[in-house]
């Protein structure tokens, strides 16, 4: 059967009853579950979950406060679908009164809502004749890209570089399989790459320098705290071929007793989750 998704569409309930679900939290006497696909050239990791005996991040109120400070906050201009269908909600009216979000004061603009867009009119000051421009917004959600990690914020929260790791163990994981199991090549090449780059600036392998240094320049975070639509990820450079690592944690301040999930999801009924992802 083929199955077609919209863009920026989520899971209607006949889709979410074909699914099935791979989420357990521990398997007795292993490290690592692995879910490869089958391809025709090469196959494509799906997941790869390790099982750690204690949390990567101990307290999620607390990251959440720290990274959310180290972040733009909002994100309503990413493209390709992620950010869902455009919907009149809290997050939309906290994000209109914010100074500077839009170009100029709401009560100064004409707001069109269409399924997946806002398109948002306005008379621009810095032009002699009246002159109508027009910029458009996805819909908006809290979190969004992180400001680049200084070495005293990776020191500060030391959990990252172990974090990153992760993402080093899996690239030298799926290397080692070939070539019985040939996953995700191009995107192996690309983190190998970027781990011997670490090396030759950062230092010894495994060294707080060399985590520093493969965090700072080739690690992009990513605060997500909503359900993403359907999507397409392409990278800064038009590429496709990445790993990204991700974490769910739950976020207590937000959270509140409902029958039903908040934020990302993933946490179950009335607790808000977030998640935090490095690609």
């Amino acid at each position: 059967m083929i199955v077609s998704f919209l863009s920026g569409s989520h899971p209607g309930r006949s889709e979410a009853l074909r699914l099935r679900f791979l989420n357990p939290s521990t398997m007795e006497g292993i490290d690592a579950l692995l879910v490869i696909g089958n391809g025709k050239s090469e196959d494509q990791l799906l997941l790869l979950r390790y099982f750690l005996p204690e949390p990567i991040f101990q307290d999620g109120n607390f990251m959440f406060q720290e990274l959310m400070a180290h972040s733009k906050g909002w994100v309503a201009r990413r493209t390709g679908g992620s950010a869902g269908p455009a919907a009149l909600n809290r997050d939309f009216f906290d994000f209109l009164s914010l100074p500077g979000t839009i170009p100029r004061k709401t009560h100064g603009s004409i707001i069109i809502k269409t399924e997946t867009q806002y398109f948002i009119y306005y008379c621009t000051p810095y032009e002699v004749d009246r002159t109508v421009k027009c910029v458009h917004y996805w819909q908006p959600h809290r979190g969004g890209k992180c400001n680049t990690f200084s070495s005293t914020f990776i020191e500060k929260h030391s959990e990252l570089r172990c974090f990153a790791s992760s993402k080093i163990a899996t690239a030298y994981l799926l290397k080692s399989m070939e070539p019985q199991y040939c996953i995700a090549q191009e995107a192996v090449s690309v983190e190998l790459a970027k781990i011997q780059s670490s090396v030759n600036k950062g230092g010894v392998f495994g060294s707080n320098a060399f985590f520093d240094e493969y965090i700072r320049n080739h690690c992009e975070h990513t605060i997500v705290c909503h359900p993403v639509g359907y999507h397409h990820d392409v990278f800064g450079n038009g590429s496709t071929n990445f790993m990204e690592n991700r974490i769910v944690l739950y976020y207590k301040q937000y959270s509140r007793n409902v029958d039903y999930p908040l934020g990302r999801g993933g946490c179950g009924n009335g607790k808000y989750a977030w998640a935090f992802l490095d690609w």
